[in-house]
């Protein structure tokens, strides 16, 4: 019933949330990329790809933070 539409809307909110948070740092740096095989930047690679990279290194830290805190908690 009405429960039903209920979590099949929130779990398609997540979805779309999740795709959007994954295809805008992807889809910067394909327009970086194409730019750079253009010519029409001359970035190193490592800054064409940096919108993925830099958001994951953002993560991994406050996941790796998350960790310590809890291991240091549990002591």
């Amino acid at each position: 019933g009405k429960k039903l539409v209920k979590k099949q809307k929130h779990n398609m909110d997540e979805r779309n949330l999740f795709k959007l948070l994954i295809g805008i740092p992807v889809g910067i740096a394909l327009l970086f990329a194409g730019l750079k095989v253009t010519g029409a930047i001359d970035w190193d690679w490592i800054w064409i790809l940096s919108p993925i990279w830099i958001p994951l290194g953002i993560i991994l830290t406050f996941y790796i933070l998350y960790l310590i805190v809890m291991l240091i908690l549990s002591l």
